[in-house]
């Protein structure tokens, strides 16, 4: 990958090369390119990822996921789930029971995703504090105060 370092460790990448080694092959085509940005929407929502992970330990009842997932509604949980079974990550059991018990358990799919999951949370801790100094320098460079969590200056 051919890349221009900038100071501090940064570089900025020129575009020249493929993405090979450990992070695979660069999308071929359209309709690849189409599917993993999808699945980058999918997982880097709110709440996907918090929920795949409350899953990792086995199958969990609806009502159990809620109280586990602070701060996520009854709505936002429902439509969460239905989007991750939706994509194969997570199986949804309906129980013949009165009441009925309907449990959600991650896929081998779902857990597959684990992998590069960790790797990007790795990634994150690794870079973390570079990141974190790049942003402050970019503040007093536009003369502005604490940014936002979003990563955006307050007031702008």
């Amino acid at each position: 990958m051919a890349s221009t370092e900038i100071g501090d460790g940064a570089e900025i990448w020129d575009g020249a090369g493929t993405w090979d080694g450990a992070a695979g092959s660069a999308c071929a085509g359209e309709d690849d390119r189409r599917r993993v940005r999808e699945l980058c929407h999918r997982v880097g929502d709110k709440w996907s990822l918090v929920v795949l992970a409350e899953l990792g330990d086995g199958p969990v009842r609806f009502t159990t996921l809620l109280g586990r997932v602070e701060g996520i509604s009854h709505r936002l949980l429902a439509v969460t789930l239905r989007r991750l079974e939706r994509d194969g990550l997570v199986a949804r059991t309906v129980y013949p029971e009165v009441p009925p018990r309907v449990e959600y358990a991650m896929t081998g799919l779902g857990a597959s995703l684990l992998v590069p999951l960790a790797a990007l949370a790795g990634w994150g801790e690794r870079h973390g504090p570079t990141i974190d100094a790049h942003r402050r320098a970019d503040d007093r460079r536009r003369g502005v105060g604490r940014a936002s969590q979003d990563g955006v200056p307050e007031g702008r």
